[in-house]
């Protein structure tokens, strides 16, 4: 009998669109009605809502249910409430928010959840990194202890190394012991997988290139998460790295502490959003007038059914540890259809393929759905009423006249003077051996300011009226691994 992996790969190479979408709706509805029975905390806020769960039988029925939130049910429930069956005790492992937008919250898993996890990343692994076929060293570079992409992370590799040609090792958030790892291990494979956070991973490469290892020796890849970066940067720490100029050297996941993996890019979706970065009418019909960029990814809905609301907000329900129901945490982005992506193409008359082998290399079936991922506004920087978000800034420091200088790591926020100005001040962590000079400053100021006005009309507006000198950054400039806020032991927090 073939095993759930099998299946779902035989799945994910024949299925249509129609199929992904029909599986999500009835998935969505089964979880409804399983969460309504057996969630204690559920059922309390469906009547507290005044919603009789008889009474959901079409997913436009479960499309007009009340939104779950941290402040409105996660918060507002005992923990063990929130978990099928009141116990606490039936659930294998707790682990810990990262506190990105506010105090850490516990969540609790088991073991059904982490067989989905250990899935999903097989999935993409033996697809797009070749690890049925190639002998793997896969470093979990993620924080471990209590931080979920960590031990997540490992949990789904141990058994996925049960499988495959794979070693785990997991030197957590460690960046001597990464890369001495690498050095004395990554011989013995045909490939290195590096796995962790983008901007850590980036110093792993640095750290290595200053100890003198080749890194193209040991032919690594990346599979990232928790954070968004530009094409560009993903080109260059490809080129640090030594890796062939094609869309299969790195993966990023867009992955929560309350759902583990939501979704996750595929070739498939870099080449989509490479062609659309560079093509104004393209980019206008998949993301308007915001000239950032989103993580685009591809998701399953029979295993997270994912909803646009009307102002771009994201929702998604997920049989998790605590079972969400339409839970809305934060982020904003929209949904986009395999067929109506490739309808807008064929519209713009851009070829997303150049012929039939580069289609069957990239593609692989994944006939999945879309969505975009633009992140929570808790992070943005507000500035004369106006946003500016951590791209903005971003941009300019993954560029090369930035990162000749600059770690990519930075903290913005805006602040009040003396004379009550409003200032915009980035905070800026510098490679190791650079001044922190005045002519630095200046140069990685007019970087930030040209970067933020090219991606900010509102911004742009904003210099021609109050006039440079009030608009312009305020750069501080730290020197490598000197200021708590660059702390390397989770997520980087991009806005103070």
């Amino acid at each position: 009998m073939a095993d759930e992996f099998s299946k779902r790969h035989a799945r994910i190479r024949s299925a249509k669109e129609a199929e992904w979408l029909r599986r999500g709706r009835e998935g969505a509805l089964r979880l409804f009605h399983k969460t309504a029975r057996g969630v204690p905390a559920y059922k309390k806020f469906l009547k507290r809502n005044g919603v009789n769960p008889r009474s959901i039988r079409t997913i436009s029925d479960f499309k007009l249910l009340p939104l779950v939130t941290k402040e409105n049910y996660l918060r507002a429930y005992p923990l063990h409430e929130l978990v099928p069956k009141g116990d606490l005790a039936e659930r294998n492992m707790i682990s810990a928010s990262s506190g990105s937008s506010g105090v850490p919250f516990f969540w609790p898993r088991g073991t059904a959840n982490t067989e989905e996890a250990a899935i999903i990343h097989e999935l993409f692994l033996v697809d797009f990194f070749n690890i049925d076929k190639k002998r793997t060293l896969f470093v979990n570079t993620f924080a471990m202890g209590m931080w979920v992409a960590g031990t997540t992370t490992y949990e789904s590799l141990e058994r996925i190394a049960a499988k495959h040609p794979l070693t785990l090792v997991a030197p957590g958030i460690e960046l001597e012991q990464v890369v001495s790892a690498v050095k004395s291990l990554g011989g013995f494979y045909d490939q290195v997988i590096l796995a962790g956070y983008p901007p850590f991973i980036k110093d792993v490469i640095d750290a290595g290139t200053r100890q003198g290892v080749r890194w193209k020796d040991f032919s690594v890849r990346f599979l990232f998460a928790a954070e968004s970066f530009s094409e560009d940067w993903r080109d260059e720490v490809h080129r640090m790295a030594g890796i062939p100029k094609n869309i299969f050297g790195s993966l990023n996941i867009y992955g929560t502490a309350d759902a583990l993996i939501v979704a996750h890019e595929t070739p498939l979706s870099i080449a989509i959003r490479r062609a659309v970065t560079g093509h104004k009418s393209l980019h206008t019909r998949f993301f308007g007038g915001d000239l950032r960029v989103p993580t685009l990814a591809q998701y399953d809905p029979s295993m997270r059914y994912i909803e646009e609301l009307p102002d771009s907000q994201i929702i998604f329900s997920a049989g998790s540890g605590i079972p969400l129901i339409r839970y809305d945490i934060g982020d904003r982005g929209n949904i986009l259809g395999y067929e109506d992506i490739a309808r807008m193409f064929a519209e713009e008359g851009v070829p997303l393929f150049k012929g039939k082998g580069e289609r069957e290399k990239i593609q692989r079936g994944w006939h999945l759905p879309f969505v975009t991922i633009y992140g929570r506004d808790k992070m943005v920087a507000s500035f004369y009423g106006l946003k500016i978000y951590p791209e903005h800034v971003r941009g300019a420091l993954e560029k090369s006249a930035g990162n000749r200088f600059a770690t990519g790591r930075f903290v913005m926020h805006t602040n009040m003077e003396k004379g009550r100005d409003q200032r915009f001040k980035v905070h800026v962590e510098l490679h190791e051996n650079v001044r922190a000079d005045k002519k630095t400053a200046r140069h990685i100021e007019e970087l930030i300011f040209r970067n933020v006005q090219v991606m900010n009309s509102e911004y742009k507006r904003l210099v021609a009226a109050v006039g440079e000198k009030k608009a312009r950054p305020l750069i501080v400039l730290h020197h490598y691994r000197s200021s708590a806020l660059f702390d390397r032991a989770g997520k980087q927090r991009w806005k103070s």
